[in-house]
């Protein structure tokens, strides 16, 4: 490629120098009145030789130069702006044909040949042309853009279907050229980012996988530790994740890894993203300051209390006695909550005293969750609908996505123990767009003033857990990655591609992009282990995940495979069952439906997921199954 470059600049010096003996030598003419010899000239103009005239007259022959310059580049701006935005409106145009039921465009081969004469010269002239790289990928877009509409057309005949189809054809041939020659072209910095590694092995980092495989920005995406679902679309590294994280800085510099993108919460915690821009390398999550507001429970009240953004009433406790005597004071329910992470589980919300204060043993006397659960919060209960809000973030603009539901509890009709999510669906009507400008108001814009008054690098997701009462806010909790399985149900609805905006936030220019979403609903299900969230058994066979529905996609969170290579479990969150429809309705029947062939033993998950949001339908239309009154496991 660099050999190409050499080559096109050696050609373009080659040519300005020739344009510039042609604007001198016609200059002379014209000065000379059309005589051609140069020492009878020389010796007219009183000059002892041609020579003698050359270096006398040096300015005038640079100025002639310079205008040679300048016309050369009037015609070639001229002659690319025609050749390169016109194929882009014709494809537009084109388009706009297909919508208004205007067929005539790709039925009349006279018609239609014009739409494919540029291509020989983008061929031709791809690699001279690096700075139109946006508008060629413009272009790229549109084709893409028919050959979709193209699939929506129903023709009445056999003679328009066969005209159809080899346009189809033809479009798909010279989607394959460009994005052949585009591989090759210098890129501007964040037009493709060919390699990508997803840390951690959960049905979030399924998603995020699979996102960044459909990418056109990316050839290659690498995983670690990764899961048996994950295997099957990206590359898995076995890198050692300990702090400080040397063998994974040293994996992605002989790997040339373009952009990593962390999902769990625990290496961010770690300072993962403080040690890669130490090294100069591009990674996607705040600094190990920014984390801590998932990191301390504590912390992220204290951020919350200082710059004014609702939340509920607390206190904190290093002590065993001093908490149990707090919670004689205050009235049920109790909500008590792990200082540190405990994946998902460091919260406990009950009535009873006597549980309550076993909670508060099993956290700071018995190391329930280690070091983790030495500090406590105890927190006023806050009654309400929640929701979920995952925001790109980076030093300078926050943006939402569309809020989510998650469903912590266990059990249909919130009963049972908390977990780390049994489904969740987006987007949540119950988040109106009033209430969503309020969010961005009283919460996420405060936010992004705390980290830049905190002197924090917070370039990643802010996930917002809200309770929304009465049309009022108050933030649950904070977290610093994406939440699960949140994440599944909200990043298939994106339309922009999800690379790019993960791209320009680790690299401070998220205000560059536009995030725009697909108007449709998602849900996602999840399948979990007999048991869980407490002990369950692992290496139960899975079955019926095949799916070739449209609507459906399966994301593994806790798989590997057997001696056979058959899928079995290895999580207390096994799969989550995603599904994207016109409609929540529908794409709650679709996903449900998903589920009645899937098997493995013990297999349970929540048969309510969305139901708060289907209240006013008929449960009986929508849920294949009845809803217990009573928790079931």
């Amino acid at each position: 490629m660099r050999k190409v470059i050499r080559k096109s600049f050696i050609l373009k010096i080659g040519v300005i120098a020739f344009f510039t003996l042609i604007m001198f030598f016609l200059m002379f003419l014209l000065i000379n009145k059309g005589r051609t010899d140069p020492e009878a000239i020389a010796q007219t103009l009183k000059y002892d030789s041609f020579a003698d005239f050359i270096i006398s007259n040096i300015g005038g022959i640079f100025a002639a130069g310079i205008i040679g310059i300048l016309i050369i580049a009037i015609i070639r701006t001229a002659f690319f702006s025609q050749r390169f935005r016109g194929p882009v409106y014709k494809f537009r145009d084109a388009i706009q044909k297909i919508e208004d039921g205007n067929l005539d465009t790709i039925l009349d081969p006279s018609k239609n040949s014009e739409y494919f004469s540029m291509f020989e010269d983008f061929n031709q002239m791809i690699y001279s042309i690096d700075k139109r790289f946006k508008t060629i990928k413009k272009a790229l877009e549109y084709l893409e853009k028919t050959k979709d509409k193209l699939s929506e057309v129903t023709p009445e005949n056999e003679k328009e279907n066969s005209s159809i189809q080899k346009y189809k054809n033809d479009l798909e041939k010279y989607i394959l050229k460009i994005k052949e020659n585009l591989q090759n072209m210098t890129l501007l910095p964040g037009e493709r980012i060919p390699r990508v590694l997803v840390i951690g092995g959960g049905g979030r980092e399924h998603t995020i996988c699979a996102m960044a495989c459909r990418s056109r920005l990316v050839d290659v995406v690498y995983a670690s530790p990764g899961n048996a679902g994950i295997d099957q679309i990206a590359t898995i590294a076995d890198i050692d994740m300990k702090p400080p994280f040397d063998n994974l800085i040293e994996f992605v510099k002989n790997e040339n890894i373009d952009l990593t993108i962390v999902g769990p919460e625990q290496p961010l915690v770690d300072g993962i993203t403080d040690i890669f821009r130490k090294n100069d390398l591009v990674i996607f999550g705040p600094s190990k300051k920014g984390a801590k507001i998932e990191g301390s429970k504590a912390y992220a009240k204290h951020i919350m209390e200082k710059y004014g953004i609702p939340t509920g009433a607390y206190s904190e406790f290093n002590n065993f006695d001093e908490a149990c005597s707090y919670l004689k004071e205050t009235t049920a329910p109790y909500v008590i909550k792990a200082d540190g992470l405990a994946a998902g589980k460091g919260v406990v919300i009950t009535s009873d005293m006597n549980e309550a204060v076993n909670t508060l043993r099993s956290f700071m006397l018995e190391d329930k969750f280690g070091s983790a659960g030495k500090k406590v919060i105890i927190e006023e209960y806050l009654d309400g609908e929640e929701a979920s809000i995952l925001a790109f973030v980076d030093q300078n603009t926050i943006k939402p996505l569309p809020a989510s539901q998650d469903h912590k509890r266990a059990y249909e009709n919130d009963e049972g123990p908390n977990t780390g999510g049994m489904g969740a669906y987006a987007p949540a009507p119950v988040v109106t767009p009033e209430l969503m400008e309020k969010i961005q108001n009283q919460i996420l814009d405060p936010m992004l003033k705390a980290f830049k008054k905190e002197g924090i690098d917070y370039r990643g997701i802010l996930y917002a857990g809200l309770i929304i009462k009465n049309n009022e806010l108050k933030v649950i909790e904070f977290n610093c990655r994406f939440g699960d399985p949140e994440t599944q149900a909200v990043l298939p609805l994106l339309k922009t591609d999800l690379i790019e905006i993960i791209w320009n936030t680790a690299n401070n220019q998220l205000d560059n992009i536009k995030i725009e979403h697909l108007d449709k609903s998602a849900i996602c299900v999840v399948l979990a282990s007999g048991g869980y969230p407490g002990s369950y058994e692992k290496g139960k066979p899975i079955s019926g995940i095949d799916t070739e529905n449209e609507n459906i996609e399966i994301f593994h969170a806790g798989t590997s495979k057997d001696e056979e290579g058959s899928f079995i479990t290895s999580g207390g969150r096994v799969l989550g069952v995603t599904a994207v429809n016109d409609t929540l309705k529908k794409a709650v029947k679709n996903a449900y439906s998903a589920i009645s062939s899937i098997e493995f033993e013990g297999m349970h998950f929540r048969k309510d997921i969305a139901k708060r949001a289907l209240k006013n339908q008929s449960a009986g239309e929508i849920f294949p199954w009845k809803l217990p009154r009573k928790k079931t496991r």
